[in-house]
C-alpha cells in the first residue's frame, strides 16, 4: 500500500510539473511572438528619413537619421524595436542563431518580415538584404544603383533587384509569424484603412 501511494504521489507530481512546463513554454513563445505585418509597418515609418551610408549604423534608427546606415544596419534597427538583437551578426545576418532559412529563394513564398538576401558579386556589387513587405514588395536601405533615386530607405518591388540578380536566400526571424491585416469597407471607413495584424477587427459589411 505504501509503495502504491508513493507511485501515485510521484505520478501526480509528474503531471503537475508537465503542466507547469507547458504553461511556461507557451508564455515564453508568446513573449517572442511578432507579427511580420507590424515589422513592415514599423520599417516603413523610416521611408525617406534615413540615408544610405555603407558600414554605418548603431542599431538605433533614431540615431541613424543623422548618421545614416547601410542595408544590414537598417534591418538590425528595425528588429531591435521588437526586442530581437541581430546586431552581433550585422555583417552576415543570415548566420545569426535567431534566424533560419525558409528553404526557398522564391520571394512569392516569403511572408512579411522575412529577410531577403543577395550575395555579393565579385567586382560588381556588394551583398544586399531587405525586409519582405508582402505583395512582391520590400522595404530596404539602398543605394541609387538599385532604384535610380537618392540613397534612402525605400519601399520598392523585389523584382527591381531580383530580375537581374538571383536571390541567394530568404530568412525568417524566430518568433515571427504572419497574420494578414483586416481591411473593411464600412460607411465612414475608407476601404484603404489598415488595421494592425495584431488587432482583430470584425465587422459586417452593409451594401
Amino acid at each position: 500500500m505504501e509503495k502504491k501511494g508513493t507511485y501515485k504521489w510521484m505520478f501526480v507530481m509528474f503531471l503537475m510539473m508537465t503542466f507547469m512546463f507547458l504553461i511556461c513554454s507557451q508564455r515564453a513563445r508568446a513573449e517572442v511572438s511578432i507579427n511580420g505585418v507590424d515589422v513592415v509597418s514599423y520599417a516603413r515609418q523610416w521611408e525617406g528619413k534615413i540615408t544610405y551610408a555603407w558600414g554605418k549604423g548603431s542599431g538605433d534608427l533614431t540615431n541613424c537619421v543623422s548618421t545614416g546606415t547601410d542595408c544590414s544596419g537598417f534591418i538590425c534597427g528595425v528588429y531591435k524595436n521588437f526586442g530581437v538583437n541581430l546586431w552581433p551578426n550585422r555583417g552576415s545576418i543570415r548566420k545569426s542563431s535567431l534566424v533560419y532559412n525558409i528553404g526557398t529563394t522564391d520571394y512569392n513564398q516569403a511572408q512579411p518580415g522575412d529577410i531577403i538576401h543577395w550575395s555579393a558579386q565579385k567586382g560588381k556589387s556588394n551583398g544586399h538584404v531587405a525586409i519582405y513587405a508582402g505583395g512582391g514588395y520590400m522595404i530596404h536601405c539602398t543605394t541609387s544603383k538599385y532604384q535610380g533615386k537618392s540613397n534612402n530607405v525605400l519601399y520598392t518591388p523585389v523584382s527591381l533587384i531580383a530580375d537581374n540578380r538571383p536571390i541567394a536566400g530568404i530568412y525568417r526571424v524566430s518568433g515571427v509569424y504572419y497574420q494578414a491585416d483586416v481591411r473593411v469597407e464600412l460607411w465612414g471607413i475608407n476601404e484603404n484603412d489598415t488595421f494592425s495584424g495584431a488587432t482583430k477587427f470584425w465587422a459586417k459589411r452593409f451594401d
